[in-house]
């Protein structure tokens, strides 16, 4: 009977040091450097444009603070935060059953219109959203990939 805490503190150990998974997952045929090349480089142009050129959400406008994650191969985030609106993406890539594929896996949250990011389907949408992202941002209007309509100029 001693065990059963031992067994039970073990296991949620186990549990804490597998790598972090999103709540919806893709397998994508293509090896993990090539895709998270590809994705990482939607990421930093998006960085680099809200960089500069600020952005702003909400009524009245207020500024648009991003907050950017590059880890290696493995995981990507973009957390944008304008007055009581958050947004974050999170993606995280792991190799597949085979080398040629990736376990692709997201969380998305207040992210406007996010129903076309669903289990099965994260690439292209994510894809898609990354890229008018960064059209926006190189405008330094609203973001409405992440934050819906209502565009407003600096």
């Amino acid at each position: 009977m001693r065990k059963a805490p031992f067994a039970v503190t073990f296991a949620f150990l186990l549990a804490s040091c597998s790598p972090q998974r999103g709540a919806i997952e893709e397998v994508v045929a293509m090896q993990r450097a090539q895709l998270y090349a590809e994705l990482d480089a939607q990421v930093a142009a998006l960085e680099q444009a809200v960089t500069a050129k600020p952005t702003m959400t909400g009524t009245p406008p207020v500024p648009v603070k991003f907050e950017f994650a590059h880890d290696q191969d493995r995981h990507l985030m973009i957390h944008a935060q304008g007055g009581f609106r958050e947004v974050t993406l999170e993606l995280w890539l792991e190799d597949g059953d085979d080398a040629a594929h990736t376990r692709l896996s997201a969380n998305v949250i207040g992210m406007s219109n996010a129903e076309a990011i669903t289990a099965g389907n994260i690439r292209l949408p994510v894809e898609m959203r990354l890229e008018n992202a960064i059209a926006d941002a190189q405008q330094g209007v609203r973001i409405v990939a992440l934050f819906g309509e209502g565009a407003h100029s600096d």
